[in-house]
């Protein structure tokens, strides 16, 4: 089982964005930046977002919300079963 993880306190916009793209992959929303301090994550917004595999370890960084991409190359590695 993977997660995404997301760092971000515009949580309704994020909601609202996961609504309205239909985003139907579980999503951790850490609103106090708890795992950024935790792993020292850098200050840039585009590095706020992780998939994590089920022993917690990053396989991927990116928003899979806002952009597609990141969501296809997200949906692939998920379905390899990394």
């Amino acid at each position: 089982m993977y997660r995404i993880f997301l760092d971000t306190k515009r949580l309704e916009k994020i909601e609202e964005t996961l609504e309205e793209n239909r985003f139907d992959h579980p999503v951790c929303i850490d609103v106090n930046s708890e795992f950024q301090r935790l792993n020292h994550v850098p200050e840039d917004d585009r590095f706020h977002a992780f998939l994590l595999n089920k022993e917690n370890r990053v396989v991927a960084v990116g928003n899979p919300v806002t952009n597609e991409e990141i969501k296809v190359f997200y949906k692939k590695v998920m379905q390899m079963g990394r």
